[in-house]
Order: structure tokens, then sequence, then C-alpha cells
């Protein structure tokens, strides 16, 4: 019998413990085995099940952030046409560079979101402290902005589920292959010189089978 081992992947481990599972059914004397496996294979698939859930609502929450980027993109844009206005559209006056020190279209090209949430409140923060802009309007730049800061800490958060998620689904793998891997032993004591029939019991990949 080959063992798997650690990488034995999640798809690779499944099988192998529903084969030994089939192939033992109805032998009463590997009962004991076949409960410790299923127990196994139980924890294995309700942990990758909540792994995939989480995983649903990153990618979700992604796409939430994206769209929530996009407004905000839409606001700024918004935002420093009626900026420029105040200053004649000239670029170079210092009351406009002090307020946007990239362009909208630049900041949300090359910064990450994390530093597109610092520029756009320190764009807030000088325009509030630049007399001749007070008439500018800035709420839907600041609703844009809470709705993509709370859309980006909920992915955060949701990246720490998934983190702890693939942790847990690891953690029920290793400890299935060692279930899996003891079979052997045990079924062996059980079935004593009956070599042929105890690797009958175990599943053998073949050649070219994909494994996660």
């Amino acid at each position: 019998m080959k063992k798997l081992n650690d990488e034995s992947g999640v798809a690779l481990t499944l099988i192998s413990a529903r084969v030994l599972k089939n192939r033992t059914q109805g032998r009463a004397d590997a009962k004991p085995v076949r409960d410790d496996v299923e127990a196994g294979e139980t924890l294995l698939n309700t942990e990758n099940s909540k792994l995939r859930g989480v995983l649903d609502q990153r990618i979700g929450q992604t796409n939430e952030v994206n769209f929530r980027q996009s407004e905000l993109a839409s606001a700024l844009r918004e935002l420093n046409l009626r900026v420029t206005l105040k200053v004649d559209r000239d670029l170079t006056d210092p009351r406009y560079r002090a307020v946007f020190v990239k362009t909208p279209n630049e900041a949300i090209r090359t910064m990450t979101n994390d530093e597109l949430s610092r520029y756009t409140h320190g764009v807030l923060a000088q325009l509030a402290a630049e007399p001749s802009f007070a008439s500018v309007p800035t709420a839907e730049v600041a609703d844009a902005l809470a709705n993509f800061d709370d859309a980006c800490a909920t992915r955060e958060t949701l990246y720490a589920q998934e983190s702890a998620a693939r942790g847990a689904v690891h953690s029920a793998r290793l400890s299935l292959i060692q279930i899996i891997n003891l079979a052997f032993p045990r079924l062996t004591v059980i079935y004593p010189k009956q070599k042929a029939l105890v690797e009958s019991f175990f599943y053998k990949p073949a050649k070219g089978d994909l494994v996660d």
C-alpha cells in the first residue's frame, strides 16, 4: 500500500477515505477502523465546506470593493473638475496642487486600496483647510469613501476568516491522512497473513490521476 503524504490534496484524501469505507463495508471486525475513517472524513468535509463558503463570500466582497472603488473614482473625478474650475483650470495653482498631489486617474491607476483611502482622506482634509474651496461640495466623495473603506474592511475580515478556514482544512486533512495510513497496520492485525486482502481495501490512484 502506498501511503498518503502530507502533500496529498483534499480530493485524493477524501477519495481514499470513501474507498476504504466502501471496501470494508459489511465486515464487522473492521468496523472500528471504518468508524474512525468516517469520523475523519466527516470533519474534513465539514471544514472544506466552511472554507468554500468563506471563499464565496470573499470573492463576492472583492466584487463589492471593485464597485465601491469605481464609485469613489467617479466622485473624485467630479470633485477634481469642480476644484479645477475654482482655480480657472490652472493646474499649477498651489491651492490645487495642495489638494491633488496626484490626479484622481493617477491615484486610481497606481495606488493600492489603502493608499487610495489615505489619498482621498488627504484630499478632503486639504479642501476643508482651504477657505477658497469652502463652497465645493464634498458629501459625495465622503460618502463614497466611507462605503469604500467599509467594503475593504469587510474583505480584510473575510481574508482572516479564509486563512483560519484553510488552517482548519489543513489540520483535518492531515488528521484523516494519519487515520488512513494507520488503518493499514490495524487491518493487518485484524486480517493476519492476508496482505492482498488488506491492500485491496485501499485506493490506488492510476497514473495521471489529478490530485489537488
